[in-house]
């Protein structure tokens, strides 16, 4: 992995910039996520304490990466993060479910999209249309 780091970095730095713009992205998206769902709950919260929840609980699925889809793994981190900022286990293991359902909801919509685009691939293949 080292060597594949260290290539990317030197033989294809833009590439390498755009990966790391994209996952410095996705962890402001998860913190935000995390914040919408205590806000529409009721639980006020600054950009701060969803930083660290994020945090800690990023730390502790990396920790115990051996589970597959981190069954298990996110809702108990979340119970913990929450727990040690005074928020209560029950609301980190509900924001856990409710981002579970997020993430559902959009592989759901991925695959649509994806066979939606088979079948028009396919539609024009039977129309003798070239691809």
């Amino acid at each position: 992995i080292d060597t594949q780091m260290t290539d990317l970095f030197n033989n294809h730095r833009s590439s390498f910039y755009l990966s790391l713009f994209y996952e410095t992205l996705s962890r402001i998206v998860l913190c935000l996520e995390i914040f919408v769902i205590l806000w529409a709950v009721g639980v006020g919260i600054d950009a701060i304490d969803s930083i660290i929840i994020s945090t800690e609980t990023t730390l502790i699925a990396n920790i115990v990466f051996i589970f597959p889809m981190q069954v298990g793994i996110r809702e108990g981190g979340l119970a913990f993060s929450f727990a040690s900022m005074g928020l209560g286990e029950n609301l980190g293991v509900f924001t856990g479910v409710v981002m579970r359902i997020s993430e559902l909801v959009w592989i759901i919509l991925g695959v649509g999209m994806i066979k939606m685009k088979r079948f028009g691939k396919y539609n024009k293949i039977e129309q003798g249309k070239d691809l």
